[in-house]
């Protein structure tokens, strides 16, 4: 059956519920207008500053593997000088990557092959305490117990 019509007063229509939320939200939002705003801004900051550090952080990354590359040829051919050259820059340039991590590795290795023990320690011990992935851990603690066995450290 239908029901009948119900009466709506005045007061009733001029307290709509939903009018009142959005005129108080409206009002809440002018009174703090400055404090919203700042946040906002705070915010615009933040993610054009996160995005200018990643942007830096690739292109150092990217910069290094070249250079570590270029470092790795020079080692293929035999030109240990320009590689140690090369190998050392990349661990001063971009020491939180990991290249500098493998350059450390690489340069332990061409000083361990001209007799130059303690910069090889020195070097391998950089490379074993980073934090870099495990790719040359066991090589480099062969190179590390080889270097103590030839210094008569067992």
């Amino acid at each position: 059956m239908l029901k009948p019509k119900k009466n709506i007063t005045k007061k009733e229509i001029q307290k709509d519920p939903l009018l009142e939320t959005i005129d108080q939200f409206q009002a809440k939002v002018e009174k703090n207008k400055r404090l919203y705003t700042n946040i906002v801004l705070g915010a615009i900051a933040f993610v054009v500053l996160l995005s200018f550090l990643v942007r830096n952080n690739h292109i150092n990354n990217n910069e290094a593997d070249t250079s570590l590359g270029i470092a790795l040829i020079s080692i293929d051919k035999g030109d240990y000088t320009t590689a140690s050259f090369q190998l050392e820059n990349i661990i001063n340039d971009f020491e939180s990557t990991t290249s500098a991590h493998l350059a450390s590795f690489y340069l332990a290795k061409i000083k361990f092959n001209n007799n130059e023990m303690d910069l090889a320690q020195k070097y391998i011990e950089t490379y074993l305490g980073s934090k870099s992935n495990e790719i040359m851990h066991e090589a480099s603690s062969k190179l590390l117990a080889d270097i103590h066995f030839r210094k008569n450290n067992l």
